[in-house]
């Protein structure tokens, strides 16, 4: 796969996962948030299970030496779509896609600190402009910002490190469908005994809210999810959070024709900001595609 079809994957799961945010708004009615998370997994886990079998009969996934960084991987992903979904009670969706939207500015700093890895100018640069227009995107103002936006802001640091243990991780073992059903195992199970524990899982609930679970379920999380393990064996981490950005774009549309949610004029100017970051990053010389 070229870096130029990885990128265009990495744009439609962000499609899919702006998208989605409108589901996660609309889908708790008498489901609580883990327990919500812990149901989506369950759903996504069993859509991509039969091809990590098959995936790992072709090509034996070594789980004892990536323990450490595959537990990382499924942890990250639980605390960001928990926190995110926890915030969702209380805040817009438009405000939930600008403020996830700061993994574009958290990735280049994690895997800085991580990894030691080089950035390149272009891509500081691309992640500033796209944080810029997110900004522009959100009103420019931060005033109206309530508890569910902080706690959403926390999602947002933890899908950086999400993005950068798995594109670590792809580099090493080109398991994508392995990788990704066994993170969404971790969240399944400690999201749906977390939710029985606390919450209370009825059967009722899920059938209450089940088109919102399997939108969630099925394609943020059974196909967005597996593009983006797939596309980071071609995309550097830094590069997919930048055009990851896009999902803010989406979620603010979906905002706006499903949920009847309005874009003030300033955030028109943001979309073209954040399309604008999308191409730096993708129209580049080819001597320095392979940077990151």
């Amino acid at each position: 796969m070229t870096r130029f079809k990885a990128d265009l994957l990495l744009i439609f799961a962000a499609f899919i996962w702006g998208t989605a945010f409108v589901a996660q708004k609309t889908g708790m009615d008498g489901l609580g948030p883990i327990s919500f998370v812990g149901v989506r997994f369950c759903i996504s886990f069993l859509c991509v299970l039969p091809f990590a079998l098959r995936e790992y009969r072709r090509h034996a996934f070594a789980f004892k030496q990536n323990a450490w960084l595959l537990l990382g991987i499924a942890g990250s992903l639980f605390v960001g779509m928990t926190a995110q979904q926890i915030g969702l009670m209380t805040t817009t969706v438009t405000n939930a896609g600008f403020i996830t939207g700061l993994y574009v500015v958290f990735t280049p700093f994690v895997a800085l600190l991580a990894l030691k890895s080089s950035i390149r100018h272009m891509v500081w640069v691309a992640s500033a402009l796209a944080f810029t227009g997110i900004w522009f995107l959100s009103g420019a103002s931060l005033s109206a910002l309530n508890q569910g936006d902080w706690i959403v802001m926390i999602s947002a640091l933890a899908f950086a490190v999400y993005i950068v243990l798995l594109g670590q991780l792809m580099m090493k073992s080109r398991a994508p469908m392995v990788v990704t059903a066994s993170a969404y195992l971790f969240c399944a199970l400690l999201g749906t005994a977390l939710g029985m524990g606390i919450e209370g899982i009825t059967p009722n609930a899920i059938w209450d809210n089940i088109e919102s679970l399997l939108y969630v379920g099925v394609l943020s999380g059974g196909l967005a999810f597996t593009i983006q393990a797939v596309a980071q064996q071609y995309t550097p981490p830094a590069v997919a959070a930048v055009i990851f950005s896009s999902e803010s774009l989406f979620a603010a549309m979906a905002g706006a024709i499903v949920l009847g949610e309005r874009i003030a004029p300033l955030g028109y100017i943001g979309c073209v900001m954040i399309l604008t970051a999308m191409l730096i990053v993708e129209l580049k010389p080819k001597r320095v595609q392979q940077a990151a």
